[in-house]
């Protein structure tokens, strides 16, 4: 879905900088790639938009918005990548990605949230570290942790 809302900016964001810089002296294959340039944050500076007030409002909100889009491809390829990695090697997929792609809301905050308390250090090793004759007392025979 992330890649056709994108394509989609990415056409508007062509179409009125091929209306508004076409007068300038821009192409439209200026204008494309200079729309590829910006929502992929390379920003080369070799073309830069002459714009007044109006076309900055545009422009500002079609740059938060595109960045926030091509973000979430980035992320999808990323994860498509990753579970193709792991399918090589024979390993599941992590948990974000099962959770992801195969259970509904209810469940997935309930494994995401068991997973956190799961991963965290229990309390009782800090007790047992406290207690232990060498690494538990200081120099002079106090406790190191309190």
């Amino acid at each position: 879905m992330a890649m056709v809302l994108a394509t989609l900016w990415l056409l508007l964001g062509f179409t009125v900088w091929c209306d508004l810089q076409y007068n300038k002296g821009w192409s439209m294959i200026d204008s494309l790639y200079f729309c590829v340039i910006t929502l992929s944050t390379v920003g080369l500076g070799d073309l830069v938009p002459q714009i007044d007030g109006s076309t900055l409002i545009f422009f500002l909100v079609y740059v938060v918005i595109g960045l926030g889009l091509f973000a979430e491809i980035i992320s999808e390829i990323s994860d498509f990548l990753e579970s193709r990695y792991r399918q090589s090697l024979g390993k599941p997929a992590s948990l974000e990605m099962m959770l992801k792609e195969n259970f509904p809301g209810g469940v997935r905050r309930r494994a995401r949230a068991t997973h956190e308390y799961d991963a965290r250090p229990a309390d009782h090793l800090s007790a047992r570290v406290s207690k232990n004759p060498i690494i538990g007392q200081s120099a002079e025979g106090g406790a190191a942790y309190s």
